[in-house]
């Protein structure tokens, strides 16, 4: 959601001062107003949860035996490490495809389609508003058929009618700006569908004891390899036109998100409540 606001403050900040050349006022220095609101809206986030929310209960009436030990070095051993190494996969898979649609689809939009400025700016709010709702459903169906379900499926619609579509996109004729904005929309909500389920399935792979740093560690760490996409992307460009790279991140990233769910219980009606710690 925090994605789709910028993208629409940004849409805004378009159309109050569209993008011209260099000297233009959004080229100057309007580009910078969409980081300030996202900060913005990061900090406000953060304050509201230091001030208004408290600690869970589940928290709360755990055994006080389980805080006293470092959660990093309990979360990298036993059954907790083989949590977070199946969480990290999952992750880097969620990371991947994420990075193939939201980073690098507006550069293959506005280099060789020719999609600039307010079109482009629209054409992904469109795509983002619709991918927030799937989003919404995509929860509500892993809730009857299960967490791990649920990303088997989405991946495997990723690998196959994502790339698919992402292919379609790829060679859409230039100009065909509606066009291109409807495969836009299907492209992104095919490719990240997986993604869903990103935050809570994290919070449903750890007990309560390490629950937060195996949420943090699991969902930041996985960042690092897939942010390398460019280079992959460049190796990759040796053996296949440059354009269709970001098809096989879309396969890759999906396959992991698979392997990763199938390697993972099933956490739907988990219990929060950690067990009672040994005497």
């Amino acid at each position: 959601m925090l994605i789709l606001a910028v993208v629409l403050v940004t849409l805004v900040v378009l159309l109050m001062m569209p993008a011209g050349d260099l000297t233009s006022p959004y080229v100057q220095w309007g580009w910078r107003i969409p980081f300030l609101v996202g900060a913005a809206m990061a900090f406000a986030l953060a304050y509201y949860y230091h001030y208004a929310v408290e600690e869970s209960e589940v928290w709360k009436k755990a055994d006080q035996t389980t805080h006293t030990e470092s959660p990093i070095k309990t979360l990298f051993r036993g059954e907790n490490l083989r949590s977070f190494l199946q969480v990290f996969v999952v992750m880097t898979g969620f990371w991947l495809l994420l990075n193939a649609s939201l980073a690098v689809m507006p550069g293959l939009l506005a280099t060789q389609m020719g999609v600039r400025g307010v079109s482009l700016t629209f054409a992904l709010v469109i795509a983002y508003l619709i991918l927030a709702v799937v989003y919404v459903i995509g929860g509500a169906i892993s809730q009857r058929i299960g967490r791990r379900a649920y990303l088997m499926a989405a991946s495997a619609v990723s690998a196959v009618l994502g790339t698919f579509f992402y292919y379609l996109l790829l060679n859409t004729a230039p100009g065909n700006t509606p066009m291109i904005t409807l495969l836009t929309t299907v492209t992104t909500v095919l490719v990240v569908a997986p993604g869903a389920l990103s935050t809570v399935y994290i919070n449903e792979r750890f007990q309560t004891g390490v629950r937060a740093s195996g949420f943090g560690l699991g969902y930041s760490l996985a960042i690092i390899l897939p942010a390398f996409y460019v280079f992959y992307q460049a190796g990759l460009a040796r053996f296949m036109p440059f354009n269709y790279t970001v098809l096989v991140l879309v396969v890759i990233g999906a396959a992991l998100i698979f392997v990763g769910a199938a390697w993972g219980p099933e956490t739907k009606d988990v219990d929060f409540a950690p067990a009672p710690r040994p005497r």
